[in-house]
């Protein structure tokens, strides 16, 4: 999957005087329908006024349950950022997060953090996310404006290729409201920060 990274962003339409907005971009195998694990690399955007008014680029990759972990890698906004995740088998895969624009690159290589930590290969997202604290509740989050997500598409264990299921678009829906919309074909999509809700 491949995306520009967001230059700005603005802060929760809905608690415009919190210090701190975040939205996060990844791919990821697992967590749909099969709920044990989730393989996952992206990267946040985020800004904490607390601290600085610029915006800060966190990459990250995470075998949930375990927490996520910082990769060592420099992202700015405008950058093209192209991220990959692998499964070799249940209990071992690969992530990938290559800055094209900078011509840098970084790969773990890992392993499930637990037994009952398995993947099944049942499913592939292509995401932004309102994550969530480790001590529960969503972030406040940020204006990205609109994120094309390009070239999604999995290689499944027989070599066929599919990418973004039209009939299956997810949004981001929170105190009944929708906070994202999104359009898909069958190899991008994209999503757009609704400020009018």
């Amino acid at each position: 999957m491949k995306f520009t990274v967001p230059k700005t962003l603005g802060p929760d339409v809905t608690m415009k005087e919190t210090d701190y907005y975040a939205a996060s971009v990844w791919v990821g195998i697992d967590g749909l329908t099969h709920g044990n694990a989730l393989l996952q690399t992206g990267v946040t955007v985020e800004i904490n006024k607390s601290i600085s008014d610029e915006v800060a680029y966190v990459p990250w990759y995470e075998w949930w349950p375990n927490i996520a972990m910082k990769l060592d890698i420099s992202i700015r906004g405008g950058d093209e950022v192209e991220v990959e995740v692998v499964m070799f088998n249940g209990t071992s895969g690969k992530i990938l997060l290559w800055n094209k624009s900078r011509g840098e690159w970084v790969a773990r290589t890992l392993q499930a953090p637990r037994p009952d930590s398995v993947l099944a290969g049942h499913s592939v997202e292509w995401i932004v996310e309102d994550f969530a604290l480790s001590e529960g509740g969503n972030v406040p989050f940020g204006d990205f404006g609109i994120i094309e997500l390009r070239d999604c598409k999995a290689h499944t264990s027989t070599d066929e290729v599919v990418g973004p299921d039209t009939n299956q678009p997810f949004y981001i829906r929170q105190n009944n409201m929708t906070r994202t919309s999104v359009a898909l074909d069958g190899h991008s999509v994209s999503i757009e920060y609704l400020t009018e809700l």
